[in-house]
């Protein structure tokens, strides 16, 4: 198993100031209340340690494919997000949604990132809230898109905005299954949303939306894992 600096220093350095952050909460509930900056600081550490683990995890895709990522990586991205969840669920509790200007967008952002990384129970608790908070211009309607699509995918519909790349047969990489494809850069559009065409490219796929319409079954199967 690969032992790296993010490993050693990032995970580590993350559990103390958690536990730091969450027993400053329970011993002086009005701390964060006139020094936020504190606490904007502590979750942009949570994105950092969110992004940093990925960044380690895709770069070993690129190299040497999916398997070998989540040999190296896998177990201790979950170890990381747990710890950020755990962490956050503190803070929630105390708090709620956290966004600017109490906090930077940057640490805004960090909430949406350890939710979309969470299990489907939490992301569900938490749906109803992140689209209050979209709608209120405290998320951007782009970050809603993901999370929902995501939360979709994961409960066995199909995605409304085709923001989730999955990967196939050979680590092929293909849009998830996606509702009414001919009609998707609509939806796109108004999340604030770059057209298929123009997300697929950066991608690594080629989007013709009648042809994945006729293939949508096949990928449907492609995300069962049944292949």
């Amino acid at each position: 198993m690969k032992t790296d600096l993010f490993t050693l220093q990032s995970y580590r350095g993350i559990q103390r100031k958690a536990f730091t952050i969450v027993a400053l909460i329970c011993i002086h509930g009005t701390l964060f209340a006139q020094e936020m900056p504190e606490l904007s600081a502590f979750l942009e550490e949570v994105y950092e340690s969110d992004q940093g683990i990925r960044r380690e995890f895709m770069a070993v895709v690129d190299s040497s494919g999916w398997e070998e990522a989540r040999e190296l990586y896998g177990a201790e991205m979950q170890r990381v997000d747990k710890t950020n969840l755990d962490t956050l669920e503190q803070i929630w509790g105390e708090y709620g949604w956290l966004t600017p200007p109490k906090i930077s967008p940057k640490a805004a952002h960090a909430q949406w990132l350890v939710v979309q990384h969470s299990p489907l129970e939490v992301q569900q608790k938490m749906r109803d809230g992140m689209i209050a908070a979209a709608e209120a211009g405290h998320m951007r309607k782009s970050n809603l898109a993901s999370f929902l699509d995501r939360v979709a995918l994961r409960e066995g519909n199909d995605q409304t905005y085709g923001s989730q790349i999955a990967y196939g047969p050979g680590d092929q990489p293909y849009v998830a299954p996606l509702e009414d494809p001919l009609n998707v850069d609509k939806r796109r559009a108004e999340m604030g949303m770059a057209p298929m065409a123009e997300y697929c490219q950066r991608q690594g796929i080629v989007w013709d939306a009648e042809e994945y319409l006729s293939n949508l079954e096949e990928y449907r199967v492609w995300h069962t894992g049944a292949y």
